[in-house]
Protein backbone atom coordinates (compact mmCIF):
# COMPACT_ATOMS: atom_id res chain seq x y z
CA UNK A 1 0.00 0.00 0.00
CA UNK A 2 1.25 3.53 -1.00
CA UNK A 3 2.33 6.02 2.08
CA UNK A 4 -0.06 8.85 2.02
CA UNK A 5 1.38 12.04 0.86
CA UNK A 6 3.00 14.73 3.31
CA UNK A 7 2.14 17.91 3.14
CA UNK A 8 4.53 20.76 4.05
CA UNK A 9 2.94 23.89 6.03
CA UNK A 10 4.57 27.04 7.61
CA UNK A 11 2.81 28.86 10.25
CA UNK A 12 2.91 32.60 9.12
CA UNK A 13 2.57 35.17 11.35
CA UNK A 14 0.66 38.29 9.90
CA UNK A 15 1.95 40.79 12.58
CA UNK A 16 5.65 40.29 12.14
CA UNK A 17 5.19 38.87 8.00
CA UNK A 18 7.47 36.17 9.36
CA UNK A 19 7.33 31.94 9.22
CA UNK A 20 7.96 31.05 12.54
CA UNK A 21 7.39 27.31 12.40
CA UNK A 22 7.58 24.68 10.04
CA UNK A 23 6.07 21.05 10.05
CA UNK A 24 5.07 18.19 7.61
CA UNK A 25 2.26 16.26 8.44
CA UNK A 26 0.64 13.67 6.18
CA UNK A 27 -3.32 14.94 7.36
CA UNK A 28 -3.64 19.10 7.77
CA UNK A 29 -6.11 17.75 10.23
CA UNK A 30 -3.41 17.17 12.62
CA UNK A 31 -1.96 20.79 12.71
CA UNK A 32 -1.87 21.99 16.41
CA UNK A 33 -3.81 25.20 16.44
CA UNK A 34 -2.26 28.33 15.40
CA UNK A 35 -1.62 30.84 18.06
CA UNK A 36 -3.34 34.62 17.35
CA UNK A 37 -2.57 36.18 14.90
CA UNK A 38 -0.95 32.98 12.94
CA UNK A 39 -2.26 30.66 10.73
CA UNK A 40 -0.95 27.81 8.89
CA UNK A 41 -0.20 27.97 5.44
CA UNK A 42 0.43 24.60 2.63
CA UNK A 43 3.47 25.24 0.75
CA UNK A 44 5.25 24.14 -2.00
CA UNK A 45 8.42 23.25 -1.12
CA UNK A 46 10.37 21.35 1.67
CA UNK A 47 8.93 23.04 4.96
CA UNK A 48 12.58 22.20 6.17
CA UNK A 49 14.49 24.38 3.38
CA UNK A 50 11.56 27.01 2.25
CA UNK A 51 9.82 29.88 4.24
CA UNK A 52 7.46 32.54 3.80
CA UNK A 53 8.38 35.94 3.05
CA UNK A 54 6.91 39.16 1.69
CA UNK A 55 8.60 40.11 -1.57
CA UNK A 56 6.77 42.80 -3.11
CA UNK A 57 3.85 43.09 -0.83
CA UNK A 58 3.13 39.50 -1.64
CA UNK A 59 3.65 37.02 0.06
CA UNK A 60 6.28 34.33 -1.50
CA UNK A 61 7.78 31.12 -0.95
CA UNK A 62 11.60 31.59 -0.53
CA UNK A 63 14.46 29.62 0.55
CA UNK A 64 15.48 29.27 4.36
CA UNK A 65 18.76 30.82 4.74
CA UNK A 66 20.00 31.61 7.93
CA UNK A 67 22.18 34.56 8.30
CA UNK A 68 25.61 33.98 8.31
CA UNK A 69 26.28 34.26 11.91
CA UNK A 70 23.26 32.27 12.99
CA UNK A 71 24.56 29.46 10.81
CA UNK A 72 28.11 29.60 12.09
CA UNK A 73 26.49 29.06 15.63
CA UNK A 74 23.83 26.29 14.53
CA UNK A 75 27.08 24.65 12.92
CA UNK A 76 29.06 24.58 16.08
CA UNK A 77 25.82 23.24 17.81
CA UNK A 78 26.00 20.26 15.61
CA UNK A 79 29.93 20.20 15.14
CA UNK A 80 29.96 20.15 19.29
CA UNK A 81 27.42 17.66 19.11
CA UNK A 82 29.23 15.18 17.02
CA UNK A 83 32.29 15.94 19.01
CA UNK A 84 30.49 14.68 22.40
CA UNK A 85 29.11 11.47 20.86
CA UNK A 86 33.22 10.61 20.01
CA UNK A 87 34.35 11.48 22.96
CA UNK A 88 31.67 9.59 24.61
CA UNK A 89 32.17 6.41 23.07
CA UNK A 90 35.84 7.02 23.24
CA UNK A 91 35.52 7.31 27.46
CA UNK A 92 33.08 4.31 27.27
CA UNK A 93 35.21 2.18 25.08
CA UNK A 94 37.63 0.42 26.83
CA UNK A 95 41.23 1.07 27.69
CA UNK A 96 44.67 -0.16 27.85
CA UNK A 97 46.24 -1.16 31.30
CA UNK A 98 49.06 -2.63 32.56
CA UNK A 99 47.81 -5.89 32.44
CA UNK A 100 45.35 -5.79 29.14
CA UNK A 101 42.40 -4.30 28.07
CA UNK A 102 39.39 -3.48 30.14
CA UNK A 103 35.50 -2.26 29.30
CA UNK A 104 35.08 1.25 30.45
CA UNK A 105 31.42 1.94 30.50
CA UNK A 106 30.09 3.35 34.06
CA UNK A 107 29.36 0.07 35.38
CA UNK A 108 32.81 -1.31 34.81
CA UNK A 109 34.24 2.35 36.01
CA UNK A 110 32.12 1.75 39.15
CA UNK A 111 33.47 -1.70 39.34
CA UNK A 112 36.77 -0.65 38.95
CA UNK A 113 36.93 2.04 41.13
CA UNK A 114 35.27 -0.04 44.12
CA UNK A 115 38.08 -3.19 43.31
CA UNK A 116 40.59 -0.39 43.20
CA UNK A 117 39.81 1.30 46.46
CA UNK A 118 39.37 -2.15 48.33
CA UNK A 119 43.03 -2.94 46.92
CA UNK A 120 44.07 0.76 48.40
CA UNK A 121 42.59 -0.32 51.52
CA UNK A 122 44.01 -3.84 51.81
CA UNK A 123 48.04 -2.40 51.09
CA UNK A 124 47.28 0.01 53.71
CA UNK A 125 46.53 -2.37 56.19
CA UNK A 126 48.89 -4.67 55.41
CA UNK A 127 46.37 -7.54 54.40
CA UNK A 128 46.85 -9.43 50.88
CA UNK A 129 44.38 -8.89 48.20
CA UNK A 130 43.94 -10.73 45.15
CA UNK A 131 40.77 -10.51 42.60
CA UNK A 132 40.36 -12.19 39.09
CA UNK A 133 39.46 -9.86 36.77
CA UNK A 134 37.08 -9.94 33.28
CA UNK A 135 39.45 -7.92 30.60
CA UNK A 136 37.86 -6.83 27.82
CA UNK A 137 38.66 -9.79 26.17
CA UNK A 138 36.68 -11.93 27.97
CA UNK A 139 40.16 -13.60 29.76
CA UNK A 140 40.55 -13.61 33.32
CA UNK A 141 43.71 -12.20 34.78
CA UNK A 142 44.37 -12.45 38.81
CA UNK A 143 45.30 -8.88 39.88
CA UNK A 144 47.32 -8.45 43.20
CA UNK A 145 46.76 -4.85 45.21
CA UNK A 146 49.38 -3.26 42.99
CA UNK A 147 47.87 -4.37 39.89
CA UNK A 148 44.19 -3.45 40.43
CA UNK A 149 45.81 0.18 42.05
CA UNK A 150 47.32 -0.08 38.74
CA UNK A 151 44.20 -0.67 36.80
CA UNK A 152 42.45 2.31 38.61
CA UNK A 153 44.83 4.69 37.84
CA UNK A 154 45.29 4.07 34.63
CA UNK A 155 41.22 3.64 33.57
CA UNK A 156 41.73 7.31 35.48
CA UNK A 157 44.04 8.88 33.49
CA UNK A 158 42.49 7.46 30.27
CA UNK A 159 38.95 9.16 31.63
CA UNK A 160 41.11 12.39 31.77
CA UNK A 161 43.02 12.27 28.82
CA UNK A 162 39.31 11.81 26.81
CA UNK A 163 38.28 14.82 28.85
CA UNK A 164 40.76 16.60 27.81
CA UNK A 165 41.12 16.05 23.89
CA UNK A 166 37.07 16.66 24.17
CA UNK A 167 37.62 20.18 26.10
CA UNK A 168 40.37 21.11 23.35
CA UNK A 169 37.62 19.99 20.50
CA UNK A 170 35.25 21.85 22.03
CA UNK A 171 37.81 25.11 22.25
CA UNK A 172 38.86 24.64 18.38
CA UNK A 173 34.67 24.37 17.58
CA UNK A 174 34.22 27.91 19.61
CA UNK A 175 37.31 29.60 18.37
CA UNK A 176 36.43 28.81 14.58
CA UNK A 177 36.03 31.73 12.68
CA UNK A 178 33.62 30.13 9.33
CA UNK A 179 31.99 26.91 8.54
CA UNK A 180 35.01 26.05 6.44
CA UNK A 181 37.63 26.51 9.70
CA UNK A 182 34.95 24.34 11.61
CA UNK A 183 34.17 22.09 8.71
CA UNK A 184 38.35 21.33 8.66
CA UNK A 185 38.04 20.17 12.69
CA UNK A 186 38.82 16.53 12.87
CA UNK A 187 36.75 15.25 16.25
CA UNK A 188 38.35 12.01 16.23
CA UNK A 189 42.09 13.39 16.42
CA UNK A 190 44.01 13.77 19.60
CA UNK A 191 42.22 10.95 21.79
CA UNK A 192 44.46 8.30 24.07
CA UNK A 193 44.83 4.69 22.61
Amino acid sequence: MAQPAQLNYVLWDSALLITVRSTVVVNAAHLPPAAPNTEWVAIEGDAMTTCLAMVAGVRTEVPFALPAAVALDVARVAAWADALAYRNARQTGGCLTPLGRVDTDADSQRKISGAALAALIAKSAGQAFSIDWTMADNSVVTHDAAAMIAMGMAVTQYLDACQKAGTAKREQIEAAADEAVLASIDVTTGYPV
